[in-house]
């Protein structure tokens, strides 16, 4: 009989045994040990490395990625298995050529993710893998994580201890009550149930009962008993402070017996029960405040899909008040038509192939406001028919970050631009040199006033040109150190490259520069407030206005503590009081596509890293309009050098 590479016997053989085969595409080996529902390695080579892993071995290990054991050795791979018997057993297979089968095997992995030790719980097998002439070829492992069913089995086992005990104590902690002479009969377990001593008289008996009783549950309990006179049946819950077991909570139920005037019951304690109870609730409010704080809200849908049960959250990312009806048809229309499709196809996808459920897409309102949205999810299957019977995930808001990212990139692409700026500022430094030293061997040596003054002039040129070069390429130099500057240095350096910009946009710029304090900072990082500052002034501004740059040596008003004021202003078109207050938050800017919203932001961070303080004037009026910066600076900063 003959068997093709993939495990199936070929057509001609098929034929001659009269067998149909069905021409189905098989399944690649690397497919059904990826998705195999265990954790399979190999071990090959003399050393027996890992050479391959799927997923649910590297999740069952604690591990991130396969990258972290492929090529290792069983014992490099997972050294905290050290002195737990597992690496005896994979050398006692390897020596026996014998496969070892383990059941319920305890392995505690390290949880990269967390940096805990966890105990999982493993049927598997380590079998030897031996060529034709008995040499091992490697070890082949298959491992079924049980870790949650053993650990819902022990709880279930604790469970059912405990049910068993309060059965016990249900059928021994009685009572016999009397109404017409007032005359209680306890049993010796509910005494032990209460701390009182079955030696004493029935009135003592009751004292002791009533006086641990607590004070604010007393006189409901003493209601419930009186009731029960009349009614013939009592439940009550109270608190009981037992002399040595501390406090507890009581369960009192009975009923009359027929004919009689002799009411029965049982105590039960129930405090474990009600401390479970109210740890649930706790559980469940931790888990509804953390979905608040990250802002995960739930779906539910049956299927075929009809109408949607979402929680007020999904409503929210999908701009619906929290009674609104939904369906499948509304929630179609509420995504952004160009990712309608792709969601459609998504989900389909997703229940067809019994995978994962993943995607971003648009929520758009009734006014054409959008938000990015990242849904999860995943499908429910009947168990005998594999029917898909429901489909259910959650949604989060996802714009923020989606912001960050574009962000983010906008950033980069700027920083290559001035890194790119700088680099072409260096190469043309050397010839602007040159150029500028023969315009001056020309105008020392030629006679001519008409080229005299025409080199003169481009020697003005050029000096401008190098200024700005030179400026430029300061700018970009970035340290991880600091040092004491002169903040009319680095300010004349933020302003180099705006100046001729402004001449041109008849914008008139003044200097004054008095400072003479060097301050401690990180120059190349206030290049980046001032330069920014600068630059919004230049936006702000039209031909006509004036942008004013001054530095001045100035005391802490408050401290005493020297430092100089750096001033940045102009009289362009301002800020109304909404602007001015979300001024310094990320991602707002007044700028449209051509601003990140991120520079004002980092400004503040760099300012507050040097213990500055920054003040911003800002307002509209007929009168006039304008804005001011005004920024302290210390002479003396505890900075944290980077790098």
């Amino acid at each position: 009989m003959e068997i093709t590479p993939d495990g199936s016997l070929d057509q001609q053989t098929s034929s001659r045994l009269g067998i149909q085969i069905p021409h189905l595409k098989q399944p690649r080996l690397e497919e059904l040990l990826a998705n195999a529902p265990a954790a399979i390695a190999f071990l090959s080579g003399p050393e027996l490395r890992c050479s391959y892993v799927n997923d649910l071995a590297v999740r069952a290990t604690g591990r991130i990625s396969a990258d972290q054991l492929l090529g290792s050795t069983f014992r490099e791979g997972l050294p905290e298995l050290e002195g737990t018997g597992i690496f005896e057993i994979l050398d006692e297979a390897v020596r026996t050529r014998e496969p070892f089968r383990g059941r319920e095997v305890k392995i505690p992995f390290i949880q990269f993710e967390t940096g805990e030790t966890q105990d999982r719980y493993f049927d598997f097998v380590c079998q030897p893998m031996v060529d034709a002439a008995g040499i091992l070829d490697g070890v082949f492992i298959h491992a079924v994580d049980l870790t949650d069913r053993v650990e819902s089995r022990r709880a279930l086992e604790v469970s059912q201890d405990r049910l068993r005990v309060a059965h016990e104590a249900a059928q021994m902690g009685t009572w016999e009550w009397d109404a017409v002479s007032n005359t209680p009969v306890l049993s010796s377990e509910l005494h032990r149930l209460f701390g009182t001593d079955p030696n004493d008289d029935a009135k003592t008996i009751t004292e002791t009962w009533a006086a641990r009783v607590h004070p604010a549950d007393l006189p409901r309990v003493r209601g419930a008993i009186a009731e029960s006179v009349e009614s013939g049946a009592m439940e009550i819950e109270y608190r009981y402070l037992h002399p040595e077991r501390g406090q507890r909570i009581l369960h009192s139920k009975g009923r009359r017996v027929a004919g009689s005037a002799h009411l029965v019951g049982v105590v039960l304690d129930v405090t474990e029960a009600k401390t479970a109870v109210n740890q649930v609730k706790e559980q469940r409010e931790r888990f509804a405040f953390a979905a608040e704080a990250a802002g995960i809200g739930y779906w539910f849908c049956d299927l075929p899909f009809d109408k949607l049960s979402w929680d007020d959250r999904v409503k929210e990312h999908f701009w619906l008040p929290a009674d609104a009806d939904v369906d499948i048809k509304l929630f179609y229309e509420i995504i952004h038509p160009d990712d309608r499709e792709n969601t459609r196809r998504a989900i389909e996808e997703s229940i067809r192939s019994h995978g994962r459920y993943d995607l971003e897409y648009r929520t758009v309102s009734a006014e054409g406001k959008q938000k990015w949205i990242r849904a999860t999810g995943r499908t429910a299957y009947d168990a005998v028919t594999d029917v898909p019977i429901r489909f259910d995930g959650v949604t989060q808001d996802v714009t923020a970050l989606k912001q960050t990212r574009e962000a983010l990139i906008r950033s980069e692409k700027l920083a290559l631009v001035g890194r790119l700026a700088a680099s072409i500022s260096h190469e043309i430094n050397n010839p602007l040199a040159s150029v500028l030293n023969l315009l001056y061997l020309i105008h020392q040596n030629s006679n001519e006033e008409t080229i005299r003054e025409f080199s003169a002039s481009a020697q003005q040129e050029l000096a401008r040109v190098s200024h700005i070069v030179t400026h430029t390429l300061r700018f970009n130099r970035q340290s991880n150190k600091s040092s004491r500057e002169k903040l009319s240095d680095l300010l004349e350096s933020s302003a180099a490259i705006y100046l001729a910009r402004m001449k041109d946009a008849g914008i008139e710029v003044r200097l004054d520069y008095r400072d003479e304090q060097l301050v401690h900072c990180f120059g190349s990082e206030l290049r980046q407030v001032f330069a920014n500052l600068i630059g919004n002034s230049f936006d702000a501004c039209k031909s006509g206005s004036k942008v004013l740059l001054r530095t001045r040596d100035q005391l802490h008003p408050k401290t005493g503590e020297r430092g100089v004021r750096v001033t940045i202003a102009d009289n362009g078109t301002g800020m109304d009081k909404r602007t001015l207050h979300r001024l310094f938050e990320p991602f707002f800017t007044t700028k449209g596509d051509k601003g990140t919203g991120l520079g004002l932001w980092v400004s503040r961070e760099i300012l507050r890293k040097h213990h500055a303080v920054l003040r911003v004037r800002s307002g509209r009026s007929a009168e006039g309009s304008g804005t001011t910066f005004s920024i302290w600076l210390p002479a003396e900063s505890n900075l944290v050098q980077e790098g």
